[in-house]
């Protein structure tokens, strides 16, 4: 049982009319950028396709920001959202969640500071925001909040991610609290589930009050979001199912990174993963234990992240548990997690079974300085037995180290607008000029002629020959638009039997529909190759020209309306299929299966869609075999 106290004392609130620039009176807290790594909170996610932080439970997300400055007593702010479904601002709001549907800055010891509240409609009274009729927030949340209604006079009730981002216009709050405090949370909170209404974070900008020192001139070192590019290294793969980079060879895979500002004593950094197997810390035969470890270029160990499958059988815990301490080269330089609590539970599938509990996301970002300085890192994923028993995924990876290098020159805050690069499509600007020589030739005639029918007709013709040189400007625009649907679906060799099911059904036109730009998304349940080998005579069946009607309904019944990450499946929960056909959800052992196929991959996203990878078919019931006899 959880008791919160939450005090009544209002903070004092002024806001400006002009959107000032970074002042020398304050010190950054939060200046977020969605992603992997920044997304990483309480109940929190990066959504790809939204460029957004989205909550994954209800009703709140929670992301928190600790001052490195100590105390303070001034907050000011402000952030950008999107909407999704129905929020009805402050209709419902609750002593538990007094802020109502918005995204929310609180102290972490439960003062409100400000809201940014969303309603849906205008029509609705009740729903609407306070100055449109719609009930008012309560006295904890006062007058230090905004409402924003986002679609005027029109009350439409449609789950639709709207692309209009909120709050942009409203000016920065500034807040006044009654005590100094170190840190604050911002919580994105809805009464009803994600399925039906939410906010998604798309911009964040803190400032405190406080004795903070000149900035330490902080220099990228490395920042890896897993992709086919940036998984390179002495034993790295890039995993496009899990979209993270892995391990391809016993002991250890390697990435190495090099300064650009020459040598450095000083390393910040922060990574996250994912786990397979057994993974047993420092129980490991290796001198960094079961872990993903930063070295020096001399082979010196920085900062470790291990990990535990258990915390019941003490030889294989973290050393907080129990387990083996790390060797006194790495000293008290790593952090250890088990991910599983509770009962002990080895995995004995093969393939081991990859968890979507990401790791080391609450631990804070390490400093390391080290007694001599370096030119660079590397990076290494070892655990010391074979991937069929235990592995470690790299999900992203963060590295900054003080240098010298140049100092950005954008403000925090301003009211010019801002252009927004696309990633779906390269538009390229050539400008071409081309210099053409014309020679033409004209013939001018002159015809004399007399009264008299006998007199001879007289005709002088003089030809002139007139060159004219033209230069012309042309600009030729070239767009490469991003990849269909369709075409990333089919990319991966492993859903190539799949994929040729679909290609003969005609479904690719369907499927590009929910490609780029597109608000929409479904869920596919994809079966491997191995799966659909298995069922030959069924496959080979469904490739003859008369069971067309067969092969749409065979394929309908892996697909479903709507994005159902593996979050969203839960035990018992009913699916209807495109061919009308239900599909139930079980779990156990923290595995998920569909009827009666296991998800061996999970949340493979494509735009705004979801696949999940499947070791069965998902033949519909009564559905038989059809003849591939031919005559």
């Amino acid at each position: 049982t959880t008791t919160t106290t939450t005090t009544t004392t209002k903070p004092t609130t002024t806001t400006t009319t002009l959107v000032p620039g970074l002042g020398t009176d304050k010190c950054l807290l939060a200046e977020l950028v969605p992603s992997e790594v920044t997304c990483n909170g309480t109940n929190m996610q990066y959504n790809p396709q939204l460029q957004a932080c989205v909550r994954t439970a209800t009703p709140c997300g929670v992301l928190t920001y600790k001052s490195p400055y100590g105390n303070f007593t001034t907050i000011r702010g402000r952030l950008s959202a999107k909407r999704f479904g129905t929020p009805d601002a402050f209709s419902n709001a609750t002593a538990f969640q007094p802020s109502g549907d918005s995204i929310s800055i609180w102290t972490t010891t439960g003062v409100h500071i400000f809201s940014y509240a969303v309603s849906y409609t205008v029509n609705n009274i009740a729903a609407n925001c306070p100055d449109k009729g719609g009930n008012k927030p309560s006295s904890i949340v006062g007058n230090n909040f905004y409402c924003a209604d986002d679609c005027e006079g029109d009350c439409r009730r449609d789950l639709t991610v709207y692309p209009n981002k909120l709050f942009t216009t409203y000016p920065i709050f500034e807040v006044t609290l009654p005590v100094a405090v170190d840190a604050v949370e911002v919580r994105i909170c809805l009464d009803s589930g994600s399925n039906e209404e939410d906010l998604y974070l798309t911009s964040l900008t803190l400032e405190v009050d406080a004795s903070c020192p000149a900035p330490i001139t902080s220099c990228p070192l490395a920042s890896v979001t897993p992709s086919l590019s940036s998984c390179v290294g002495t034993g790295i793969a890039y995993n496009s199912w899990l979209r993270v980079c892995e391990r391809d060879q016993v002991p250890c895979g390697t990435m190495r990174f090099l300064s650009n500002y020459g040598n450095f004593t000083v390393l910040h950094g922060h990574l996250t993963a994912l786990r397979s197997g057994t993974p047993d810390a420092f129980n490991s035969a290796l001198s960094t234990g079961d872990s993903i470890s930063i070295f020096d270029l001399d082979g010196n160990p920085i900062f470790a992240y291990a990990a535990s499958y258990t915390t019941c059988n003490t030889s294989q815990n973290c050393p907080d548990a129990g387990g083996k301490q790390p060797p006194s080269s790495i000293g008290t330089n790593y952090y250890c997690t088990s991910d599983l609590n509770g009962p002990c539970y080895i995995d004995s599938s093969y393939p081991s079974t990859v968890y979507d509990q990401e790791l080391f996301t609450n631990h804070p970002t390490f400093t390391v300085t080290l007694s001599q300085p370096i030119a660079g890192v590397e990076v290494r994923i070892c655990l010391d037995e074979s991937k069929r028993n235990e592995d470690l995924f790299l999900k992203s990876l963060d590295l900054q180290i003080d240098a010298q290098c140049p100092a950005p020159t954008t403000p925090r805050f301003q009211v010019t607008s801002r252009t927004t690069t696309s990633t779906r499509a390269t538009t390229r600007l050539t400008t071409t000029t081309r210099t053409s020589t014309t020679t033409r030739e004209t013939t001018s005639t002159t015809t004399t002629r007399r009264r008299r029918a006998t007199e001879p007709t007289t005709t002088t013709t003089t030809r002139t020959t007139t060159t004219r040189t033209t230069t012309t400007t042309r600009s030729t625009t070239t767009t490469t638009a991003a990849p269909s649907f369709f075409d990333v679906l089919t990319s991966d060799p492993e859903r190539s039997m799949f994929a040729r099911l679909l290609d003969v059904a005609g479904m690719d036109i369907v499927l590009n529909s929910y490609g780029p730009g597109s608000d929409y998304g479904l869920t596919m349940f994809v079966p491997t190759n191995d799966a659909l080998r298995r069922e030959q005579a069924l496959y080979d069946s469904l490739l003859v020209p008369r069971n067309q009607a067969l092969l749409n309904t065979f394929i309908l019944n892996h697909i479903v309306s709507d994005t159902y990450y593996g979050s969203r499946l839960n035990d018992g929960l009913t699916l209807t299929s495109w061919a009308n056909r239900l599909l139930t959800i079980s779990r156990g052992n923290r595995n998920i299966w569909v009827n009666n196929a296991l998800i061996i991959q999970r949340n493979y996203l494509i735009y705004s869609s979801v696949i999940h990878t499947i070791d069965a078919p998902l033949t519909p019931a009564g559905f038989t075999t059809p003849t591939t006899t031919t005559t």
